[in-house]
């Protein structure tokens, strides 16, 4: 049996509870299941976590430090959270030990890099600041209007999954811009307050201000699901008579006709 889990701490964490308690292997939902054949698999999101608590607590011992608000678990949490943002599979193996040694010798033991476990675990989670701190100081956005809307483009190469975290840092000073960032993994797009995260494969272009309305087109298309078209909305947020010149239009009136 393998049990899977998200990539987030609260999944992972009682991924490791529920693997000490039957023994099962894990593994991230991220991880392709033909690793595995012949396996069965477990979604730890589906599980009661609380019921896991209360067995491992009974069977191996309260865990007293666990959602506990003060700074060794604010740090503890902060660590796996960030190290999970790399693009390295290792991470994971690292996540895992080190979480099972909280466990076993309490939190300062891990905080405090008292195992190789941690040690490499804690430059993991340097290398990821690292990557926010260079995406702050060197990106370089290009303005573009179209319309009455504001867009800022930039091209970064991120080597961690930190795109969302460095496109919130920028909203604030950028404020009345929606913003685009694109890496070789991820097209990280903050429009209208909302962001979206698309794999870089689907566009298969430079993003650039000569070609940003093809840009538009790929985007809408992949974020368009024709079975749930909402012409009411449509019109509410972009008028009818615009529809002929924008993309988003173009392409509701194409479902229209293809559904007739």
């Amino acid at each position: 049996m393998i049990i899977k889990f998200k990539d987030k701490f609260e999944s992972i964490f009682y991924a490791v509870l529920y693997g000490n308690l039957t023994g099962y292997y894990l593994s991230s939902q991220n991880e392709p299941d033909d690793l595995f054949q012949a396996e069965e698999f477990i979604e730890i999101e589906r599980l009661n976590w609380k019921e896991i608590l209360d067995q491992h607590n009974q069977k191996f011992g309260k865990i007293n430090w666990f959602k506990n608000q003060d700074e060794q678990f604010r740090q503890f949490k902060n660590t796996i959270e960030l190290a999970l943002r790399h693009w390295k599979q290792f991470k994971y193996k690292l996540i895992i030990e080190t979480i099972r040694q909280a466990l076993k010798f309490g939190l300062i033991y891990v905080n405090n890099k008292t195992s190789n476990e941690a040690k490499d675990l804690l430059n993991l989670t340097g290398q990821v600041k690292s990557d926010i701190h260079r995406a702050l100081g060197f990106i370089r956005f290009i303005p573009i209007e179209r319309g009455k809307e504001k867009f800022l483009l930039a091209y970064f190469e991120e080597d961690s999954q930190v795109g969302d975290l460095v496109i919130n840092n920028f909203k604030n000073k950028y404020f009345g811009y929606n913003l685009l960032i694109k890496t070789s993994k991820t097209v990280y797009f903050l429009y209208q307050h909302q962001l979206y995260q698309l794999a870089t494969n689907k566009f298969d272009l430079q993003i650039t201000k000569d070609n940003f309305d093809k840009f538009w087109e790929v985007f809408y298309q992949a974020n368009f699901i024709p079975e749930r078209k909402n012409t009411k909305l449509a019109k509410k947020l972009i008028p009818k008579k615009y529809w002929s010149w924008l993309k988003e239009g173009q392409i509701i009136n194409q479902v229209d006709k293809n559904l007739i």
